[in-house]
């Protein structure tokens, strides 16, 4: 028999000693941002694993049943370091975060889960959240909305993502507005959405109505298949001419996740390119019966008015007239109707305003013109109605608006000004020191100029011959660079980041430093690697990244800021991040990376 002897006794005490208190500083708990939501809502459900000691985390998964769907998901890890006692001490924060959105009303329960850390079972106590079945006042469908029949894309039933573009309108007048709207459908989880072609407009006027800084989902039921559908941008068209115009497709790269395995199983990333249809609209011409002899292309629906700032002033002082035009319509093209002046009122000058804004889902517009009107001399004036027409689609007839006509007093002038008939060079300065300079010569005669040729006349030779040199030797070197821009663009990958890293740091707007932050991270890689940015796969990345010496720790660290990236942009709550800490970080990561990829 082995004789154990005191001091092994000893160490394997101290470890289980040491074994237990780890294990009494991990804390395992769930929580949730909210614990009542709407049908079409999402909770976002956070697992967190916290404490000293942890080396392992293992969630054992969790059975969300047919109560939940899972909309998106992330994960991070922290570490924080206190010296206490003259000793370090080092925890480590661990949290799996799911984005839940429920299938139907009524009370519903987000169940336990279980996590082992360090080969020790953890169990989280379930969260009950009640499910309201209308949303924020507006009645609702049920589990998905019905796309009505004048809206369904026109795709293959077995497609699982696609692009499609819906016009409000298929046969419409010259210069009527139309609404296009570009909707993604996916039966996946979207993770990332680049745009590769822009929807091209043959002979059309466009305005933006709605770009989407963020995917909100929309749970629709098409072909018997559910799909999230994120509105994507609406772009408000006017045809420009008549006859069958179109709209070129769209193009899409889409990055999405597969469905998991199991809860915590996060799925493998895949990329897709998706193509919007074709559309094509009928473009009738203006019916020529009825139109009015001062009609100037003005399609829509429109309202007309006319103000000065006074009726009454004195000679020689200016007042302010005000011709304005609103409604619904191209108004960047409104050729605005002209006052008929007084011929005693000078128009001394005259601005043009163009305010745009959505209203009711269509392109609202106001387009006003200034004048700055000066009367000569003592009176009653009139200035006359203003009349302006355009063609209404709606009611397709030509409408003649009229304003009223504006009375204005002037009374007798100020000041050591004499008034005449004769227009500005009437106006005559009493006791001034400035006179018109008349020239008495008709023709202004110029000295010849001549060259002087001989020796002296080429001393800027060797200034030439010099720059011709200087350029000789720049161009061999851009030629040099050229041939090997892989390696240029490789030695300046980290400085061309930080620029754009710092510019994401002082950016007021969150929404677009995260997006900097992210472009930052895939220009760098794609510059590192020879490929473009937006042909960067992340996972395949990641592999080339470790061939060349890079940690599995720092590509990690690299994915879990682009799983916080994607929580930010695309997931219906708000997170909270602070942009300064996380370029700190990416900057860190890129450093790391910039050693052991080195510069070619």
């Amino acid at each position: 028999m082995t004789k154990i002897s005191n001091k092994t006794i000893i160490i394997v005490l101290i470890g289980i000693i040491t074994l237990s208190l780890s294990a009494q500083n991990v804390k395992v708990s769930s929580s949730v941002d909210k614990t009542q939501i709407f049908l079409n809502d999402v909770v976002t459900f956070t697992v967190t694993v916290s404490g000293s000691g942890i080396k392992r985390v293992k969630p054992a998964g969790l059975n969300i049943g047919n109560s939940w769907r899972i909309q998106n998901t992330s994960k991070s890890t922290s570490q924080n370091i206190q010296i206490v006692g003259g000793r370090m001490q080092a925890s480590k924060n661990f949290n799996y975060i799911f984005y839940l959105s429920p299938t139907k009303n009524g009370t519903l329960t987000i169940p336990s889960v279980d996590v082992y850390v360090n080969g020790r079972k953890y169990i989280t106590k379930p969260i009950k959240i009640k499910v309201a079945s209308s949303t924020r006042g507006k009645p609702s469908s049920g589990q998905t909305t019905q796309i009505p029949s004048s809206q369904q894309p026109k795709v293959e039933s077995d497609v699982n993502i696609f692009l499609s573009v819906i016009t409000d309108k298929k046969t419409v007048y010259e210069g009527e507005q139309i609404n296009v709207d570009f909707m993604l459908y996916s039966a996946y989880r979207i993770e990332n959405v680049n745009y590769e072609k822009d929807a091209e407009f043959k002979n059309f006027w466009i305005e933006p109505l709605y770009q989407a800084s963020q995917l909100v989902p929309e749970t629709v039921s098409f072909k018997g298949k559910r799909f999230s559908r994120f509105l994507l941008q609406t772009i408000v068209a006017f045809p420009l001419r008549t006859g069958t115009l179109t709209i070129e497709p769209m193009v899409l790269k889409t990055i999405i996740r597969h469905p998991s395995r199991g809860f915590f199983d996060f799925g493998r990333r895949a990329t897709f390119s998706v193509k919007s249809n074709r559309i094509s609209i009928k473009v009738l011409p203006l019916p020529s019966k009825g139109k009015p002899d001062d009609f100037i292309e003005a399609v829509g629906q429109y309202s007309l008015s006319a103000e000065v700032d006074r009726n009454e002033l004195p000679a020689g002082e200016a007042l302010s007239l005000k011709v304005r035009v609103s409604g619904y319509g191209n108004i960047e093209t409104v050729t605005m109707p002209q006052p008929i002046l007084p011929t005693d009122f000078e128009d001394f000058d005259h601005r043009v305003k163009v305010s745009k804004d959505e209203k009711g889902g269509k392109l609202h517009g106001i387009k006003e013109v200034e004048y700055v009107l000066v009367p000569r001399s003592q009176g009653e004036y009139e200035i006359p109605s203003i009349t302006f027409s355009y063609f209404d689609p709606k009611k397709k007839k030509y409408i003649q608006q009229e304003t009223e006509p504006i009375m204005i007093k002037v009374l007798k002038g100020k000041g050591g000004m004499v008034m005449t008939g004769g227009g500005r060079s009437g106006i005559v300065a009493v006791g001034g020191d400035i006179e018109f300079i008349k020239s008495d010569s008709k023709t202004i005669r110029t000295g010849g100029f001549n060259i002087p040729w001989g020796l002296k006349s080429l001393w800027f030779l060797p200034i030439e011959l010099l720059l011709i040199v200087v350029a000789l030797a720049y161009r061999t070197r851009y030629e040099k660079r050229i041939e090997n821009i892989g390696a240029v663009k490789s030695s300046l990958a980290l400085n061309k980041a930080k620029k754009k890293l710092n510019t994401a740091r002082r950016m007021k707007n969150r929404t677009q430093a995260i997006a900097a932050i992210y472009d930052s991270i895939f220009q760098y890689i794609g510059d590192k690697l020879g490929m473009a940015a937006g042909a960067v796969i992340f996972d395949d990345a990641t592999i080339h990244l470790m061939e060349c010496g890079v940690e599995d720790v720092v590509c990690e660290g690299l994915r879990e800021v682009l799983d916080v990236i994607h929580a930010s942009r695309f997931a219906p709550a708000e997170t909270d991040i602070n942009v300064d800490d996380l370029v700190h970080r990416v900057l860190l990561l890129l450093r790391e990376i910039d050693t052991k990829v080195g510069r070619k």
